[in-house]
Parts: structure tokens; C-alpha cells; sequence
């Protein structure tokens, strides 16, 4: 769990602003304001973690997730269906992107992923080991 703390004591937004920008919080730019709001996401998505993958214990999910990615934060839901087959669907909250998610193991080496949003894609991957 991430906490900030100060001596003297500020609020988390201003000791994230020093922290960011250097600076206390004031007329920032829009640059600025982006990468002090980034900040704050990936503050909040490191405290969020262990209730996050609570939920997912107890709902059954493979995977339950916040990440910033498809432009901003989104929420990734998934299930192992199966040992060679995985779903999983992605929803953006910042910018409104969805993308569905879908993962088969041929083989132990070959896999094929396809992913359906605004563009669809299909991925043929091969995976080998060194030893």
C-alpha cells in the first residue's frame, strides 16, 4: 500500500505536485496537469491492488485489473475458460475504447491471440526456451 507523507504535513495532492513538478500546486500547464493526473492514477491503482484481486478471488475471475492504457485508465476483466483457452475484455473509462479479448493455446509453443475493437487483429505467436 503507497502512502505519502511530509514533514510539515500537506495534502497528498500538493506533495505529489513537488514530487511531479517540482513545485507546489498552482498554474500548470497542460503537460503538467497530465503527468500530475498520471501520477495520481498510478497512485491509485497501487493502493486499489489487493482489493482488486480480492474481488477477482471471490468472483472467479482470472484476471480483474486497472491499468492506464487504451488512452487513460481502464478496467481488464478475464477467465481461463480453460487450460488453452482465455476471454477477456477491456473497458476504457477515460477515453471510451472496448476491446474483447480472446487467447488459444494450440501447442506448448504455438498460441493465437485475436483482439476485437474499432480494428481487429489476430496474432499467430511462437514461443521457444533457452536453456
Amino acid at each position: 500500500l503507497s502512502r505519502l507523507e511530509s514533514t510539515p504535513t500537506l495534502r497528498e495532492s500538493d506533495i505529489l505536485s513537488y514530487l511531479v513538478l517540482g513545485r507546489p500546486p498552482g498554474a500548470a500547464s497542460e503537460d503538467e496537469s497530465n503527468r500530475l493526473a498520471n501520477a495520481a492514477v498510478a497512485l491509485a491503482l497501487s493502493r486499489s491492488e489487493s482489493g482488486i484481486q480480492t474481488i477477482a478471488d471471490r468472483s472467479g475471475l482470472s484476471e480483474l485489473s486497472l491499468t492506464q492504457e487504451l488512452g487513460g485508465l481502464a478496467l481488464n476483466v478475464g477467465k481461463q475458460l480453460s487450460p488453452r483457452l482465455f476471454i477477456g475484455y477491456s473497458m476504457g473509462f477515460i477515453e471510451p475504447v472496448n476491446v474483447a479479448k480472446i487467447r488459444y493455446m494450440l501447442s506448448s509453443k504455438w498460441i493465437i491471440e485475436s483482439e476485437v475493437s474499432e480494428e481487429t487483429r489476430a496474432l499467430l505467436k511462437y514461443r521457444f526456451e533457452r536453456d
